[in-house]
């Protein structure tokens, strides 16, 4: 190449210096005329030649923002913004993103095009070959779809990892898909959990976890012990996401242990098709009552709920694999989350002190209930009892209750255990955790006790039972409410036909058993010479404290129902509101075809299918009544308003 050339395309400092020695040595060695002509003339070009090089040395002839000396010593191009064609400029990869400018860069074109500035060091390894596969791209569009969590550490990391090597693979795809999948579901979950409390007027308010800051760093965390779990390996459902996001708030938030076998056995059961959402459903129960009001029922904290569910399948793990009891599950942990915790008039009230779900004491109340409960069903075959409140089997007890919102309220029901009940042995009320402990403790007794009337129709206690009653319709009959227990069982000795009490007993297999825990404890301390009532008990202990006992035993949920009147007489002189128990549960087809009998006047039936004496509208309102409304979690829920 001459030396022309060599200027026009790199020209050389060192060129420069030989030249001007050159022309400096021609100058003094000429004598003639000609030959300082020419030395001059060298002389001068030489000088054109060293300024037209400082301009192309200190110049920018392709306008990149890179010097031309500056581009020879990158070695790229000074007349092409763009030396190896991939769509970036050599000055944004040598200056801004520091990627190769002699070798395309596809998959940082595509990140940057696709947003992804920040992000672009995850990219760089698989530029390595200068090319992009399938993989790769499909790779970088993930990454772009998930954009807005990449600032959650645990993904980042993992991402970067897998493109570490320089290729995506396809089982590097699947497994950075699944699990940026649970990650965005983590945050989602995270950032629209709340807590429920009560503010200073007792009103329910729900609390955020408002800092983005806090939202991240939870995040982060449940990402970390989803993947230790291998929820990159495998796409975690719906469930799991929701499992693995409140155990993490339970344990950031509500400072709970960490366990990860609990967690690890939570997982594996919200992954069952079909029944794992089950386990984690927290959705409110939302009613719009007679009254007009919106009435929303849910858990106060679904972070502890959840630990708690994890530490149940811990204690209990046969349960995972008995995932027709998943919705059982939930609803009796969450009942009884609320009543230790959340109740204003739950056991910390009585007992002066406030339990946590880590305590002894609350675990041993939730293990024994739930075993007595896991076992009662295979009792009760044996004992060939009318069964129609299948709790532990979701698939027949949504036959039953299609209707979510009454099946969460009557399981609600059944899952509630009263911080205050009757000491048959010392004869005292005892209130707090030890009446709950109490309570699950004498459910296998009072079970016998109303198995052994029901199964001998001739025996003393199944007569009184049946007299007991119709003595307590009757009490009600002359106490203000003859025209209520008229269009219920009619008169004397009641149970008629063509009243609500008289078509039950028709029509639904199982009412008369449902009524029988009640006759039974209202004949055994009223009826016949052997009537047996207790120092310090009375009609009253017997309703607050035994009823629930005597029901819960055999599986059926027993709540209330109420109603309010102008008269004095409801229930006796001096009232003007009265309640009574109420049955729950009862199979929807039940419920349609009594409520197509107009017959037997308007019936009100409670949310959670309950049906009591307080369901007959029309004999209530003539008895001075003008509103009957039920209750759960000591919220009223009014079923008939006409004042």
């Amino acid at each position: 190449m001459g030396f022309l050339d060599r200027l026009k395309d790199r020209l050389l400092q060192k060129d420069i210096k030989k030249l001007l020695a050159n022309s400096v040595g021609l100058t003094y060695a000429s004598s003639g005329k000609m030959k300082h002509n020419f030395a001059l003339f060298v002389t001068t070009l030489t000088s054109l030649a060293v300024l037209g090089y400082s301009l192309w040395r200190f110049g920018d002839f392709d306008g990149d923002g890179i010097r031309n000396s500056d581009e020879i010593k990158y070695g790229t191009n000074p007349y092409s913004k763009d030396t190896d064609n991939d769509g970036l400029s050599d000055y944004q990869e040598i200056f801004v993103y520091h990627t190769d400018p002699l070798k395309p860069n596809p998959n940082v074109k595509q990140a940057l095009d696709l947003g992804l500035e920040k992000h672009i060091d995850i990219v760089k390894p698989l530029d390595e070959d200068g090319s992009q596969s399938p993989n790769e791209k499909a790779f970088v569009e993930l990454m772009a779809g998930r954009k807005e969590i990449l600032a959650i550490p645990a993904l980042a990391e993992y991402l970067k990892k897998q493109a570490t090597d320089g290729t995506i693979t396809e089982e590097e795809l699947r497994c950075s898909h699944n699990f940026s999948h649970l990650v965005k579901g983590l945050y989602d979950e995270i950032s629209n959990f709340y807590f429920v409390v009560r503010d200073e007027y007792g009103k329910e308010q729900r609390v955020f976890i408002d800092s983005a800051e806090e939202r991240i760093e939870i995040t982060d965390y449940a990402s970390r012990r989803g993947l230790e779990l291998g929820f990159d390996g495998s796409l975690a459902s719906n469930a799991t996401v929701k499992g693995i996001a409140y155990y993490a708030i339970g344990a950031r938030k509500d400072n709970l242990p960490e366990d990860m076998e609990a967690l690890r056995l939570l997982t594996t059961a919200t992954q069952v098709e079909k029944y794992g959402n089950n386990l984690m459903d927290f959705d409110p129960i939302v009613i719009e009552d007679a009254a007009g009001n919106t009435i929303v029922i849910e858990s106060y904290d679904r972070a502890r709920d959840t630990w708690m569910i994890a530490q149940l399948l811990k204690h209990r793990p046969e349960l995972v694999e008995q995932p027709k009891k998943y919705e059982w599950i939930n609803r009796m942990i969450q009942q009884l989350a609320w009543k230790f915790f959340d109740d204003e008039y739950g056991p910390s009230f009585f007992d002066g002190k406030t339990y946590t779900p880590t305590d002894g004491k609350v675990w041993n109340v939730i293990l024994k209930f739930h075993d007595y409960m896991d076992e009662l069903p295979s009792k009760m075959e044996k004992d060939d009892l009318p069964v129609f409140f299948p709790y532990w089997d979701s698939d027949l007890l949504e036959e039953s209750l299609p209707d979510k919102v009454d099946r969460t309220i009557a399981q609600l029901v059944l899952a509630e255990i009263p911080a205050k009940t009757y000491n048959r042995d010392t004869y005292e009320v005892v209130t707090g955790i030890e009446a709950m402990e109490l309570f699950v403790d004498r459910l296998p007794q009072m079970y016998d006790w109303i198995v052994s009337a029901w199964k001998n129709p001739d025996s003393q206690d199944y007569k009184n039972a049946m007299v007991g009653y119709r003595m307590w319709l009757q009490d009600r009959y002359v106490h203000g409410l003859e025209n209520t227990v008229r269009q219920f069982s009619g008169e004397w000795p009641f149970e008629q036909e063509g009243t609500i009490d008289g078509f039950l007993n028709k029509n639904f297999f199982a009412w008369k058993f449902a009524k029988f825990p009640y006759a039974y404890l209202r004949g055994r301390i009223q009826v016949g010479p052997d009537a047996r009532l207790p120092p310090n008990y009375g009609e009253w202990e017997m309703y607050a404290y035994e009823l629930p006992l005597a029901y819960k035993s055999v599986g059926i949920p027993l709540g209330q129902m109420g109603g309010s009147g102008t008269s004095g007489q409801l229930g006796g002189p001096g009232n003007y509101s009265h309640g009574e128990y109420a049955i729950f549960g009862i199979p929807e087809s039940v419920i349609k075809k009594l409520l197509s009998q107009k017959n037997l006047g308007r019936i009100a039936v409670a949310h959670g299918n309950g049906v009591s004496m307080m369901s007959a509208i029309d004999g209530f309102k003539k008895d001075s009544g003008y509103c009957i409304r039920s209750g759960v979690r000591r919220i009223d829920i009014y079923l008939w308003w006409e004042k």
